[in-house]
């Protein structure tokens, strides 16, 4: 792992930054206790692609996600102006948004955040919610 940190910043862009939040992901995800070891090379880094890491790293842990670490990661460069960072933001929220919806929306209350992380963080929220209205009406006018 030690040397796989060394070639992350080989070549920067979006999609070797996300794929390489896929391969620490991953290790967490299969060795949970270096969960620490590993987040803390992100979490506050000088490079904002590895803050995009430290953001994003638990994009698909859903249920397993160490949400304190979340917040911190968000709250940490909840205001830079960094398009990739704020877009890191808004996605990591999305998709924890699919298994603690209220989280989410508390956090996002809570915290002043760009209005394009806002946006991608409360998506998937206002569309089950649209979803839920427009089912719900259907039902009772079936009746």
């Amino acid at each position: 792992m030690e040397h796989l940190l060394t070639l992350v910043l080989e070549k920067v862009w979006w999609d070797s930054i996300d794929a390489w939040r896929k391969v620490f992901g991953e290790y967490i995800r299969l060795h949970p206790e270096q969960f620490d070891w590993v987040a803390q090379h992100f979490i506050g880094a000088e490079n904002f692609w590895l803050r995009r890491i430290a953001i994003t790293l638990q994009r698909s842990f859903y249920e397993k996600t160490n949400v304190a670490f979340l917040e911190e990661a968000i709250l940490a460069d909840i205001d830079t102006d960094e398009f990739f960072i704020q877009k890191a933001i808004g996605w990591a929220l999305r998709n924890y948004s699919k298994e603690n919806p209220e989280w989410v929306m508390t956090f996002v209350e809570e915290h002043e955040l760009t209005i394009f992380a806002q946006r991608e963080a409360l998506k998937k929220i206002k569309q089950n919610k649209m979803f839920h209205r427009k089912h719900t009406k259907s039902s009772t006018h079936d009746n």
